[in-house]
């Protein structure tokens, strides 16, 4: 359980609790590490208190689940080819409804706006190919 998470440190300073500004943040400790080294961020955060007598000084840490890198990126391609596929989906349904409700002398072929819904599919199309292809290499 604890292998499979990560441990951050955050000091923030402020006036009050609502402007608490970040000014010292580390992540990505293993709990083994994370003992070690608390004393370390606990005296920064002491030499911040000291000085700046005045000022609100916070210390936090935590845990968050631990996600490997290339799980991750495979993960945010998965999320992207959804996204895309989503897309074009999207735009194909508004062309065929403007194909169904066109009422207009000359064919929709001609029209400069479907011109450029069709571009736009057929760049979101290649987008996602390519998408896909990296996914597929992984």
């Amino acid at each position: 359980m604890i292998d499979n998470q990560r441990w951050f440190a955050k000091i923030s300073i402020g006036k009050h609790i609502g402007d608490l500004k970040c000014i010292y943040y580390n992540e990505g400790f293993t709990y083994q590490q994370f003992s070690k080294w608390r004393w370390y961020f606990e005296y920064r955060a002491a030499l911040f208190k000291v000085h700046n007598p005045k000022m609100r000084v916070e210390f936090i840490w935590n845990s968050y689940p631990y996600v490997a890198k290339d799980i991750a990126q495979r993960n945010d391609l998965k999320n992207k080819i959804k996204g895309k596929k989503a897309t074009i989906t999207k735009y194909e349904n508004l062309l065929q409804a403007a194909i169904k409700n066109w009422n207009s002398i000359f064919p929709i072929e001609q029209d400069e706006i479907y011109k450029k819904a069709l571009e736009k599919i057929n760049k979101n199309k290649f987008e996602l190919n390519q998408l896909e292809a990296k996914f597929n290499s992984y």
